[in-house]
C-alpha cells in the first residue's frame, strides 16, 4: 500500500536491499517496499489509526491532530545496516519522452506481479499515460529486464513463489483492495470476444464497499457501461437498455451513455424513447458548448468523463445526434425541425455532400 512503511525492522531492511536503486526520482518506493515484504514471508502490520507527521512538510495542520517531527540528526543510521551496492542502468526513457511515473510502476510490475497481473496493470497505465507511451515504455524496460530478473534471483524470490503469495494476498485483501476489481474491469476492454468479456464483467460487483463517493458512483457507472456494451454487441438489445437505464439513474449526464442507450432503442423500435434521449443529448451538448467548444466533440468532453472508463468516448457525439433527430424528424413528417438539426451539421462541415443533399430535398417543394 502507499506510505505503508512507517517503521521497518533494519534486519528485514537489509534482506531486501533496502529502497530499490532502479527507481528514479520518487514514486513507489513505499509500495514497493511493502508488498515486497509481503512476498517475501514478511508479516506487514497496519493501523490505520496512526497519523504521521512527514519531515518534508513545511507546515502542519493542528486540526489534523499532527505535530511538527523533530528533525534527526542521522538521516539514515549506519550502525549495522549494510547494503549491497550495484549500478543500475537505467533506459534512456526521457529523450523517448516517457514518464519517469510509468517507468516505475513497469520495473515495480516485473519484480511483484505475474504475467496476468502485469497485464492488468499495462492496461491501466494505458488508461492513464496512453496506449503509445506505455508501449515504448515497455520497449525500454526490456534494456533493463536482466538486472530487475536479477534482483529476483538475490531476494529468493522466485517467479513461482512469487506468483502463489500474490494469489494469497489477493485473496486475502481482496474486499478492501478496490483496484483489483479496477484492474478486471480494465482488462475486459482486451478481450475479443464480446460474449467472453460479458461473462468477465458480471463477475465483477456491481458496487465495491471499500469504495467511498464519489469513486463509488464512477465505479459503478463503469461496471454498468461495460457490460451494456458487450450486451449490446451480443445484440441483447432489451438487457442493453435496462442497464443503462440504472446508469442514468446514477449519472443523468454520462453522454457516451446516452448515446448507446438511443442506439439500443432505435434496434428494438422504440423510437419515441429514441428521441428523448437523443433530445437529452442535444440538450446536455449545448450546455458544455462554451467550454468545449464548436466541435465536432471528442475526447475528455465535459459530459464523457469517468476516472473508469478514461478515453472512452462516443466520437462525434454531436454530429451522431443531430444527424439521428434529423432522419427521426423527417421520418415524422416535420422537415422543417429537421431543417434545423441539419444546419448545426453543416455549421460543422458545410461542404458535407449527404447532409447539403439531405437538406435540398426538404426545403424544395414537392413535384
Amino acid at each position: 500500500m502507499n506510505g505503508g512503511f512507517f517503521a521497518i525492522r533494519r534486519q528485514v531492511y537489509e534482506r531486501l536491499e533496502g529502497f530499490p536503486d532502479f527507481l528514479e526520482d520518487w514514486g513507489h518506493e513505499d509500495r514497493f517496499l511493502s508488498m515486497l515484504a509481503g512476498l517475501c514471508g514478511y508479516i506487514c502490520r497496519v493501523d490505520q489509526r496512526l497519523r504521521v507527521g512527514h519531515l518534508y512538510k513545511d507546515t502542519f495542520n493542528e486540526q489534523e491532530g499532527l505535530t511538527q517531527p523533530e528533525v534527526i540528526s542521522d538521516r539514515l543510521p549506519s550502525d549495522g545496516v549494510v547494503l549491497p551496492e550495484f549500478v543500475y542502468r537505467h533506459a534512456d526513457a526521457a529523450t523517448r519522452g516517457v514518464s519517469t511515473m510509468l517507468m516505475n510502476s513497469l520495473r515495480c510490475g516485473v519484480v511483484l506481479y505475474s504475467s496476468e497481473v502485469a497485464e492488468r496493470m499495462h492496461e491501466q497505465l494505458r488508461f492513464d499515460f496512453g496506449a503509445e507511451m506505455v508501449e515504448t515504455a515497455l520497449l525500454l524496460l526490456l534494456q533493463e529486464r536482466p538486472q530487475l530478473d536479477s534482483l529476483m534471483l538475490r531476494l529468493g524470490l522466485g517467479p513461482e513463489q512469487r506468483d502463489r503469495q500474490m494469489v494469497d494476498f489477493f485473496q486475502r485483501f481482496r474486499p478492501v483492495l478496490p483496484m483489483l476489481d479496477e484492474a478486471e474491469l480494465h482488462a475486459t476492454a482486451q478481450l475479443q470476444d464480446a460474449q467472453l468479456a460479458l461473462d468477465h464483467v458480471r463477475q465483477l460487483p456491481l458496487e465495491l464497499p471499500s469504495l467511498h463517493q464519489p469513486d463509488a458512483d464512477h465505479y459503478r457507472t463503469a461496471r454498468l457501461y461495460r457490460e451494456a456494451l458487450y450486451c449490446f454487441q451480443l445484440q441483447q438489445h432489451e438487457e442493453a437498455t435496462r442497464l443503462l437505464a440504472e446508469l442514468l439513474t446514477i449519472d443523468p449526464d454520462y453522454l457516451p451513455a446516452i448515446c448507446l442507450l438511443a442506439v439500443n432503442l432505435r434496434a428494438v423500435g422504440r423510437r419515441e424513447g429514441e428521441r428523448f434521449w437523443l433530445q437529452r443529448g442535444a440538450e446536455l451538448i449545448e450546455r458544455h458548448r462554451d467550454q468545449a467548444g464548436p466541435g465536432p466533440i471528442g475526447a475528455f468532453h465535459p459530459a464523457s468523463l469517468n476516472p473508469y472508463l478514461r478515453h472512452l468516448y462516443w466520437p462525434e457525439a454531436d454530429r451522431m445526434i443531430w444527424a439521428a433527430l434529423a432522419d427521426l424528424e423527417e421520418g415524422a413528417g416535420h422537415p422543417s425541425t429537421a431543417v434545423g438539426w441539419l444546419l448545426k451539421l453543416l455549421d460543422q462541415s458545410p461542404e458535407e455532400s449527404g447532409v447539403r443533399e439531405q437538406l435540398l430535398r426538404l426545403i424544395q417543394p414537392a413535384d
